[in-house]
């Protein structure tokens, strides 16, 4: 059984886990930070090695357990040690999407292939795009199960490409188009992965501008700026949005996902440092932020039904150090901000402007940092988010009284389960293991607070917060 600290406090509030088609239930990103999405709040995990400045990913199997993850650099397994042939990637972790995680075969044709595509794209400010976009391939029927990387590692598709990268359903829900874009040039490239592999010759699309250049400060980072920043596509894989960092500005385009081409060039006016971009999940609004490294970092919406989206935008909120976007398997978008140990959320992001509930707080990490990216993720044909009422749907019915409590806590269950406990720090403070039915916890030498105790039955957890007085 997976065990899961908690570390966000809410009395009144249960929260569930259950089994489901969840290949993103983990996310692994900033300084050894990890939230898992199985519960109607995400709560933070530890274990996680990825200590990058910006891009992974993290892909679990269809249960939600752990499969593997990547900074671009290195891949981790699922006990968190560098998979057999991991290591030496040629990607880095401060490229804004340095890896891109697509399942082979069994994602295209529905089969249950064990091997996976690892994308990375190299980072512009040290590495100066030298290395490339490239693909390793990842088995995880070797190792014992644990997964390597094989000797199809580092292959090279395009030299001096930017930071960026996306994955794109084809039309036919079957093929998958995966997005990136040449530096020095205005060029989009598509590749089109089918259940034979990917293809030779790319889709090309020459629109909008040239993505060079890009101030700074740092003689070694000046002139390759505008290299960094984020693709993102909306669920029905028609629109693709694109923020270049320098230039300052957030991009629009229409996709055409039968055949690979980009058109349709928008622009907003220039703001200082562009950087996050993403969709809501029903197309119809774009968040960016900008003055990503400032106490006064802006988060903003547009308007995506308005006959020209970036004529007018809406400030969301002003929150120091607010960098990357992504949308979570549970329909919020996440924000993350650069050295807390907090992530912002937008709780409702289909709504218009202060009605799309941004909380600076919403996911507490811990004792450990965000930093400025969140995992890159596919949004596979059929995806379907994970609503409260479907956690809910799930529950376990059980009962645990008295509460508040001073010496023996009572719990009842139908069944086998087991007991973990946690103190308001996320220490675990004890376990009760093979029970039936019911038991009863000793607390009397707890300190007085707020612990949350979970009910663990085979593939199912049920959390209460309890007050020891």
């Amino acid at each position: 059984m997976k065990k899961v600290i908690l570390l966000l406090i809410s009395f009144s509030i249960s929260l569930y886990v259950f089994t489901q088609n969840s290949i993103y239930n983990l996310w692994y990103f900033g300084e050894y930070a990890g939230i898992d999405f199985s519960y109607e709040t995400p709560t933070a995990i530890t274990g996680g090695q990825i200590t990058g400045l910006e891009g992974c990913a993290t892909i679990c199997d269809n249960n939600g357990n752990l499969l593997f993850y990547s900074d671009g650099q290195e891949v981790y397994n699922a006990n968190h040690e560098v998979m057999e042939n991991g290591n030496n990637l040629m990607g880095h972790w401060s490229s804004a999407q340095s890896a891109l995680i697509l399942k082979k075969r069994s994602v295209l044709r529905g089969n249950d292939s064990k091997q996976y595509y690892l994308f990375t794209t190299d980072d512009s400010a040290d590495q100066h795009l030298a290395n490339g976009w490239r693909y390793s391939v990842i088995d995880m029927s070797l190792d014992g199960g644990l997964g390597a990387v094989t000797t199809e590692k580092n292959i090279l598709l395009e030299e001096m490409v930017t930071e960026r990268q996306i994955a794109v359903p084809h039309s036919n829900n079957q093929d998958i188009w995966l997005i990136g874009h040449k530096w020095n040039s205005n060029e989009f490239i598509a590749y089109l992965i089918t259940e034979d592999g990917i293809s030779e010759t790319p889709v090309i699309s020459a629109v909008g501008p040239v993505n060079e250049g890009g101030w700074s400060a740092n003689p070694i980072y000046n002139g390759w700026v505008n290299a960094a920043g984020f693709f993102k596509t909306n669920i029905d894989g028609n629109k693709l949005a694109v923020t270049q960092h320098d230039l300052g500005q957030f991009e629009l385009y229409d996709f055409d996902n039968s055949t690979g081409i980009v058109s349709n060039y928008r622009s907003s006016s220039s703001f200082v440092r562009a950087y996050g971009i993403e969709f809501s999940p029903d197309g119809t609004k774009l968040y960016g932020t900008y003055n990503i490294y400032s106490s006064d970092s802006k988060l903003i919406q547009y308007n995506l039904e308005a006959d020209d989206p970036f004529a007018n935008y809406e400030v969301i909120a002003t929150c120091s150090k607010a960098q990357g976007l992504q949308l979570g398997p549970n329909g919020k978008i996440y924000v993350a901000r650069f050295g807390y140990n907090y992530l912002g959320e937008i709780s409702y992001p289909d709504e218009s402007g202060a009605n799309c509930g941004f909380n600076p707080t919403a996911v507490y990490l811990g004792m450990v940092n965000c930093k400025a990216g969140l995992p890159t993720m596919y949004y596979y044909p059929g995806f379907s988010f994970t609503t409260s009422e479907d956690i809910a749907d799930k529950a376990i019915t059980s009962n645990l009284f008295p509460n508040p409590v001073k010496e023996s806590l009572t719990i009842e269950y139908d069944g086998n389960f087991s007991i973990q406990i946690f103190n308001i720090s996320g220490q675990l403070i004890t376990t009760v293991e093979n029970q039936k039915n019911h038991c009863s916890v000793d607390c009397s030498e707890f300190k007085k607070g707020i612990y949350t105790v979970n009910i663990l039955s085979k593939d199912k957890i049920k959390s209460y917060k309890i007050v020891k007085i």
